[in-house]
């Protein structure tokens, strides 16, 4: 920065930089910076691994401006030799830095320079690990712009306060079934091998639903679940792809695979789940109005049931071959339902399923749809109504907006979310080209 310029810099991160005099991540001259959740590590100069200010006509300098910024490069962070003034607070700065909210403290990054050891590489993660002390650690007073989010396209301030640096935590909660035999088979660590992460997750949802906190998203990877209640948390929990199936009980039908029974609200969030085999899929009561949205409801005695007041809030979902229904006080919009479904943009008619004697819930599409057995995106005869048909309002998220064999959508194309377990994932089916939308 340099002639009296002004920036403003949000969600950037520095690293791997290096300077030989001053100034490894950013140089000032003469200037006003205002840094935002800003990172910088490694990077290194003689002078202010982070930053520096010099004016080469020794005049008055700037005000250099950070709020919730993480200056970890080793030490001496921030050079001054031309009197300009920085105003920081609620950063971490290695050494130390005078102003409200400061910290000195291992930022504990996930993984900061990657498998090559080297910073400032496409393999680097600066996102922070669950115990930094940066999380929660920004100005609790930072007021929000209108859809702030973080470099990740992720939502500032999940917990109550802003973190610092350029990532938000995203506190995320992993299950896999899979883990299940691997804990029978090792009983005595059963604890070292499930802690809720990626490579070691939980094998049952409600253990992850025990140790969540509101605003934590719980990731449950494809396999078969038993019955879980919310609670009361407004947690996330989504399936991933689409194919993970929650039961009543696994060997046999329950009372409910789902229960909403402790007031939840809008917070609590389920998603991308085939719910079967259950006496009922949902329950609901003491006035619960969560969030459900691409549910594929199949085969099970009743489909959703509210009681006391509650009303969730339901769409994108697909409700079929329910022997004794789908709905009992409560609405959705946006659904396939069998008979005359009452609602906005619902539907009725055979969704199509892909294969449901062998548990294939996918939409058969005269576009395009992916093929577990042939591991690649294949075509059929005939295309669900399900397909484009969700809540126009609702994000594509992870659908594809072309595949490999068509990548000028030629013979397919994608214009809505799906309805069902798939909708907004990697693997949801997209119609013909000349499809025409409900």
């Amino acid at each position: 920065n340099t002639d009296e310029s002004n920036p403003t810099l949000n969600n950037c991160t520095f690293t791997g930089n290096s300077a030989y005099d001053y100034g490894g991540g950013l140089s000032n001259n003469n200037s006003s910076p205002a840094l935002t959740n800003c990172t910088f590590t490694g990077n290194s100069a003689p002078n202010g691994n982070a930053l520096a200010c010099n004016s080469r006509q020794q005049r008055n300098g700037g005000t250099i401006s950070l709020i919730n910024c993480i200056l970890w490069d080793g030490g001496n962070e921030i050079w001054n030799n031309d009197r300009s003034i920085f105003i920081v607070s609620y950063s971490n700065i290695q050494g130390g830095w005078p102003g409200e909210g400061n910290i000195d403290a291992e930022p504990l990054f996930v993984d900061p320079q990657g498998s090559d050891n080297i910073p400032g590489t496409e393999d680097d993660d600066l996102r922070l690990a669950p115990a930094s002390p940066c999380v929660d650690s920004g100005d609790p007073n930072y007021v929000l712009a209108p859809n702030e989010t973080d470099l990740d396209g992720n939502r500032r301030i999940v917990r109550g306060r802003i973190d610092m640096g350029a990532y938000e935590f995203q506190p995320i909660i992993y299950v896999d079934d899979d883990n299940r035999l691997e804990t029978e088979q090792s009983s005595r660590t059963i604890e070292p091998l499930q802690d809720g992460t990626e490579l070691h997750p939980f094998n049952d949802i409600y253990k992850a639903i025990d140790v969540a906190e509101d605003g934590y998203t719980v990731l449950v990877k494809p396999g078969m679940y038993s019955k879980i209640d919310f609670k009361g948390k407004a947690i996330t929990i989504a399936g991933i792809e689409g194919t993970a199936v929650i039961k009543g009980q696994l060997g046999g039908r329950s009372q409910h695979a789902v229960a909403f029974h402790t007031g939840e609200g809008p917070g609590s969030v389920l998603k991308n789940f085939v719910i079967r085999d259950s006496g009922m899929a949902i329950s609901l009561n003491y006035g619960s109005r969560p969030t459900i949205c691409n549910i594929t409801i199949v085969d099970n005695n009743f489909g959703i049931a509210a009681y006391e007041n509650s009303n969730p809030n339901i769409s994108n979902c697909i409700f079929w071959n329910n022997t004794d229904g789908d709905l009992f006080q409560c609405q959705t919009h946006y659904s396939c339902i069998e008979g005359e479904p009452p609602g906005q943009g619902n539907i009725s008619g055979d969704p199509l399923f892909v294969d449901a004697a062998n548990g294939d819930y996918r939409l058969k599409s005269q576009g395009w749809r992916w093929s577990t057995k042939e591991e690649s995106w294949v075509y059929d005869h005939i295309t669900s109504r399900c397909i484009d048909a969700g809540d126009p309002d609702s994000p594509l998220a992870d659908e594809p907006m072309s595949v490999p064999r068509d990548p000028d959508n030629i013979y397919g194309v994608n214009q809505r979310i799906n309805m069902g377990a798939f909708g907004g994932t990697a693997q949801a089916s997209m119609p013909p080209s000349d499809w025409v939308l409900p």
